[in-house]
């Protein structure tokens, strides 16, 4: 199975950012309290998750990204249990298990989230050969994304992967050469 590049580089992104506001938090006067010890155990669930899934190891992520997402929900966090849904998703389709990926990315309700939830259950209908599935959702997230969208490079990805397996390949390169120039310009 074919993973997207840019849903993978979305985890690293996070320790990057979660890195880089722990520096600034560092750096002000004066000191917020502590986290809650629960609070902080989903935040090091979650970093640990992030982690295991950039050094490829997508068992121990699934393992992380569901133990924070179960400490997120009883803080009633229900965006950040949602994140770690979708970012357990990646990871059993990283393991190519897509039907298992379909079933936790439909567990995400959080509007914040939809466009990434939707990829990630357009990946995994295409992963699985259910095409019109695949398709029905690409017209519904096409109308979500548009242009500027962030997700609008891997969504044009899909697209092509899309087009191509409908016997397409001349919209399928079309999708491919604008998802690429998209892509280039976010330096995936």
């Amino acid at each position: 199975m074919e993973f997207d590049k840019q849903a993978g580089s979305w985890p690293a992104r996070c320790v990057l950012l979660v890195g880089a506001l722990l520096q600034a938090g560092c750096a002000g006067d004066p000191k917020p309290p502590p986290e809650p010890p629960l609070r902080q155990q989903a935040i090091e669930a979650e970093a640990n998750g992030v982690l295991r899934y950039v050094r490829g190891d997508y068992n121990s992520a699934i393992r992380h990204f569901s133990e924070a997402a179960r400490l997120q929900r009883s803080l009633d966090d229900g965006t950040a249990a949602a994140r770690n849904q979708l970012n357990r998703a990646r990871a059993e389709l990283a393991l190519g298990r897509a039907q298992e990926a379909l079933n936790h990315v439909g567990e995400v309700s959080d509007g914040t989230l939809l466009v990434q939830a939707m990829l990630l259950q357009l990946q995994a209908n295409l992963a699985l050969g259910r095409f019109d599935p695949a398709s029905e959702l690409l017209a519904r997230t096409d109308k979500l994304c548009p242009y500027g969208c962030p997700e609008r490079g891997s969504l044009l990805l899909l697209r092509a992967r899309v087009a191509l397996a409908d016997g397409n390949a001349k919209q399928a390169l079309i999708d491919a050469e604008s998802a690429l120039s998209i892509l280039k310009g976010q330096q995936e």
